[in-house]
């Protein structure tokens, strides 16, 4: 029997996003929406490698009868890690937000700011800082 072993400075959180995670790589790629691949690229962040062994750990010890989807998901991965301009750090902050719709601090913002990151990954806001200001903007007007 082969380990998985991450070093010592794996940590039961880590574990827990990694198995909690796991199942969702097995969904065929072609049904996950870009936006949601972006999701999963910036939720595991750092933990992505690790993920994705996990995973294939998984499909090596089942039956799943199509182990080259995980590939395929992978490229998806990495090609969202690659663009340019980046759709997962969204380039403003909740001060921007709150100087473009005049809010004071408080979880209004942060839901705000939430949404925006949505759209941006989901494609449906351009992912520069003036287009998202623009829509901030436009938010406050209406």
């Amino acid at each position: 029997m082969r380990y998985i072993f991450f070093g010592p400075t794996w940590s039961k959180s880590k574990t827990c996003f990694c198995v909690s995670a796991g199942p969702s790589t097995q969904l065929p790629p072609s049904q996950w929406r870009d936006g949601a691949v972006r999701r999963l690229a910036r939720d595991a962040g750092a933990l992505l490698g690790p993920l994705l062994a996990l995973a294939r750990a998984d499909i090596a010890a089942s039956d799943y009868p199509h182990p080259e989807k995980l590939d395929e998901l992978e490229a998806r991965l990495r090609a969202a890690l690659a663009e340019q301009p980046n759709r997962i750090q969204v380039p403003v902050s909740g001060e921007d937000v709150m100087r473009e719709l005049k809010l004071p601090p408080g979880p209004e913002v942060g839901k705000i700011k939430a949404r925006v990151e949505e759209l941006v990954m989901d494609g449906e806001l351009e992912p520069e800082r003036a287009a998202i200001l623009a829509y901030l903007r436009g938010l406050g007007s209406g």
